[in-house]
């Protein structure tokens, strides 16, 4: 084996080994509400993500950012059913958003 198979080899298990630390990491502090009072509780004494279910309304999204400063990170396309309804105001809920404040 040459000097540049072996740097591309070593380069490509560094990206792999860092990619799966990242993942680990991330999924370590993600964690799920299914009420606002529990997303407060997880937001106020863990930092990271809350899994948490949205009715879609911007009302909602609104009154979330006021009250707790967290926004929607983002709405995977592998959705999860945590909870029927929405966490924040309890109307049916289908998708699954990841929100998470700036710190």
């Amino acid at each position: 084996m040459d000097i540049q198979e072996n740097v591309k080899n070593m380069l490509d298990d560094i990206q792999a080994n860092l990619l799966d630390k990242a993942k680990k990491h991330r999924e370590a502090r993600t964690y799920t509400a299914e009420s606002m009072e529990k997303f407060e509780e997880i937001l106020n004494s863990s930092p990271g993500f809350i899994k948490a279910m949205w009715c879609g309304d911007k009302e909602c999204e609104a009154a979330v950012k006021e009250k707790t400063a967290a926004t929607a990170r983002c709405m995977p396309f592998e959705q999860e059913q945590v909870s029927d309804k929405c966490f924040c105001c309890g109307k049916p809920a289908e998708k699954m958003v990841v929100w998470g404040r700036a710190y």
